[in-house]
């Protein structure tokens, strides 16, 4: 029994290990605001789910690392469920994640590297989608540490206003009828599937271990 414990407890901490850089994050919330050109296909209240998945070992490769942080993203997509036109899903062809911090102010954005920006093939009522960006945006707190990558976030530690932090998408050619703009209701931490496998892996050798032992008694 401490030969299979110790087993379970080795493998433990070799996936903690191996799996700790990875951060997947899952941002969801609803439309706040939709252009006249976009409506009525998307419309106020349409929900949206946004998952990036980035290495928080990844290097800053920013110009200005003293007040500004830019990392690559190994992924980045989101799905809205509108109201006319059925999920329309957006793909991050490059995605990245920016964090600003002057002082007076903290800005963390997904889906945008300042060097590299991603380009988007998606269409909507005709129009086509030219930029897609999640940020959120503080002038009360600090709640990243310098322009480090974050392991998880929390959206009441950002500004509610509803101009500064969500999730934007502009339309070709980008005007106020072309714009889309969404509140973010929860950002939570998605584990990988491996993490996942573990667990189970683990629960199943604990309950072979606890019947093997039982049987010895018996």
């Amino acid at each position: 029994m401490k030969m299979i414990s110790a087993t379970i407890l080795g493998s433990l901490a070799l996936v903690t290990v191996s799996q700790a850089a990875i951060v997947n994050l899952r941002f969801t919330g609803q439309a706040n605001y939709v252009g006249s050109n976009i409506a009525p296909g998307m419309q106020v209240g349409d929900g949206f789910t946004f998952d990036v998945s980035y290495d928080t070992d990844a290097p800053n490769i920013s110009f200005n690392p003293t007040t500004e942080g830019s990392y690559a993203s190994i992924s980045a997509n989101a799905i809205i469920q509108t109201t006319g036109a059925g999920p329309f899903s957006i793909t991050w062809d490059n995605p990245g994640i920016q964090i600003e911090n002057p002082g007076s102010y903290q800005r963390i954005s997904f889906g945008t590297v300042t060097s590299s920006p991603p380009s988007f093939d998606e269409t909507f009522e005709g129009k086509s989608l030219t930029s897609a960006v999640v940020s959120l945006f503080t002038d009360f707190a600090t709640p990243i540490d310098g322009v480090s990558l974050p392991t998880s976030l929390n959206i009441s530690d950002f500004s509610t206003n509803p101009s500064s932090t969500g999730m934007y998408l502009y339309f070709n050619p980008g005007a106020s009828a072309d714009f889309v703009r969404f509140s973010i209701s929860d950002i939570t931490v998605v584990p990988e599937p491996s993490t996942y496998a573990f667990f189970t892996g683990a629960l199943i050798l604990a309950l072979c271990a606890m019947t093997h032992q039982r049987r010895r008694k018996n």
